[in-house]
Protein backbone atom coordinates (compact mmCIF):
# COMPACT_ATOMS: atom_id res chain seq x y z
CA UNK A 1 0.00 0.00 0.00
CA UNK A 2 2.91 2.46 0.85
CA UNK A 3 4.77 1.61 -2.37
CA UNK A 4 1.68 2.66 -4.26
CA UNK A 5 0.94 5.45 -2.32
CA UNK A 6 4.93 6.96 -3.14
CA UNK A 7 4.37 6.32 -6.84
CA UNK A 8 1.05 8.21 -6.65
CA UNK A 9 2.15 10.90 -4.50
CA UNK A 10 5.61 11.31 -4.99
CA UNK A 11 7.52 14.31 -3.26
CA UNK A 12 3.85 14.42 -1.57
CA UNK A 13 4.47 11.42 0.49
CA UNK A 14 5.56 12.06 3.58
CA UNK A 15 6.61 10.50 6.40
CA UNK A 16 7.31 11.55 10.23
CA UNK A 17 10.16 9.32 12.23
CA UNK A 18 10.65 9.85 16.14
CA UNK A 19 14.06 8.18 17.18
CA UNK A 20 14.43 6.01 14.00
CA UNK A 21 10.73 4.74 13.67
CA UNK A 22 7.67 6.20 11.46
CA UNK A 23 5.10 7.38 13.72
CA UNK A 24 3.38 9.52 10.91
CA UNK A 25 2.37 9.65 6.96
CA UNK A 26 0.66 11.85 4.72
CA UNK A 27 -0.36 11.01 0.60
CA UNK A 28 -1.48 13.76 -1.10
CA UNK A 29 -2.34 13.76 -5.03
CA UNK A 30 -2.44 16.21 -7.49
CA UNK A 31 -4.07 15.97 -10.58
CA UNK A 32 -3.83 19.88 -12.61
CA UNK A 33 -4.17 22.89 -10.09
CA UNK A 34 -6.27 20.61 -7.53
CA UNK A 35 -4.61 18.48 -5.10
CA UNK A 36 -6.66 15.58 -2.93
CA UNK A 37 -5.11 14.49 0.75
CA UNK A 38 -5.65 10.56 -0.33
CA UNK A 39 -4.42 8.93 3.42
CA UNK A 40 -3.11 10.15 6.35
CA UNK A 41 -2.24 8.35 9.62
CA UNK A 42 -0.46 9.42 13.28
CA UNK A 43 0.57 6.59 15.58
CA UNK A 44 -1.81 7.09 18.63
CA UNK A 45 0.78 7.46 20.97
CA UNK A 46 2.24 10.32 19.05
CA UNK A 47 -1.11 12.56 18.47
CA UNK A 48 -1.54 15.81 19.81
CA UNK A 49 1.92 16.44 19.06
CA UNK A 50 2.29 18.43 15.72
CA UNK A 51 3.28 15.75 14.21
CA UNK A 52 0.71 16.07 11.56
CA UNK A 53 0.94 20.00 11.86
CA UNK A 54 4.52 19.57 10.77
CA UNK A 55 3.55 17.52 7.76
CA UNK A 56 0.69 19.23 6.79
CA UNK A 57 2.56 22.29 6.80
CA UNK A 58 5.22 20.74 4.42
CA UNK A 59 2.73 19.56 2.38
CA UNK A 60 1.00 22.93 1.75
CA UNK A 61 4.46 24.79 1.35
CA UNK A 62 5.11 22.52 -1.92
CA UNK A 63 1.63 22.39 -2.83
CA UNK A 64 1.54 26.49 -2.85
CA UNK A 65 5.19 26.02 -4.80
CA UNK A 66 3.85 24.05 -7.78
CA UNK A 67 1.02 26.29 -7.58
CA UNK A 68 -1.84 23.91 -6.34
CA UNK A 69 -5.36 26.24 -5.91
CA UNK A 70 -6.67 23.80 -3.19
CA UNK A 71 -6.34 20.75 -1.12
CA UNK A 72 -9.21 18.48 -0.77
CA UNK A 73 -9.77 15.92 2.16
CA UNK A 74 -12.50 13.40 3.37
CA UNK A 75 -12.83 12.62 6.72
CA UNK A 76 -15.04 10.22 8.81
CA UNK A 77 -17.91 12.25 10.13
CA UNK A 78 -17.20 10.97 13.44
CA UNK A 79 -13.81 12.11 13.57
CA UNK A 80 -14.32 14.95 15.51
CA UNK A 81 -10.59 15.50 16.67
CA UNK A 82 -9.29 14.77 12.82
CA UNK A 83 -12.44 17.79 11.77
CA UNK A 84 -11.15 19.98 14.77
CA UNK A 85 -7.66 19.74 13.55
CA UNK A 86 -8.58 20.75 10.13
CA UNK A 87 -11.05 23.39 11.07
CA UNK A 88 -8.18 24.72 12.89
CA UNK A 89 -5.53 24.59 9.86
CA UNK A 90 -8.21 26.64 7.86
CA UNK A 91 -9.89 24.08 6.29
CA UNK A 92 -13.69 24.48 5.00
CA UNK A 93 -16.52 21.62 4.91
CA UNK A 94 -17.44 21.52 1.29
CA UNK A 95 -19.72 18.67 1.53
CA UNK A 96 -20.71 14.85 2.33
CA UNK A 97 -21.05 11.78 1.26
CA UNK A 98 -23.32 9.69 3.20
CA UNK A 99 -21.42 6.73 2.47
CA UNK A 100 -17.87 7.27 1.79
CA UNK A 101 -16.70 4.90 4.29
CA UNK A 102 -19.10 1.88 3.69
CA UNK A 103 -22.51 1.31 4.71
CA UNK A 104 -24.18 4.38 6.64
CA UNK A 105 -20.65 5.79 7.50
CA UNK A 106 -20.74 9.22 5.96
CA UNK A 107 -17.40 11.31 5.07
CA UNK A 108 -17.25 14.87 5.08
CA UNK A 109 -15.19 16.61 2.38
CA UNK A 110 -12.97 19.69 3.50
CA UNK A 111 -11.45 22.05 1.54
CA UNK A 112 -8.58 24.26 2.19
CA UNK A 113 -7.91 27.59 -0.63
CA UNK A 114 -4.30 27.90 -1.33
CA UNK A 115 -4.49 31.01 -3.53
CA UNK A 116 -6.85 33.58 -3.48
CA UNK A 117 -9.36 33.91 -6.14
CA UNK A 118 -8.26 36.37 -9.12
CA UNK A 119 -10.64 39.79 -8.73
CA UNK A 120 -13.36 39.96 -11.62
CA UNK A 121 -12.39 41.49 -14.84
Amino acid sequence: MFRSLHCQAGPLFMAAKVRRRIVAYMATCVVGDRAEMVSVAVMPEHRRQGVAGALLTRTLRLLRRCGASALDLMVRADNHAALQFYRRSGFRRAGIDPDYYGRSQPGVRMRLALRKASPAS
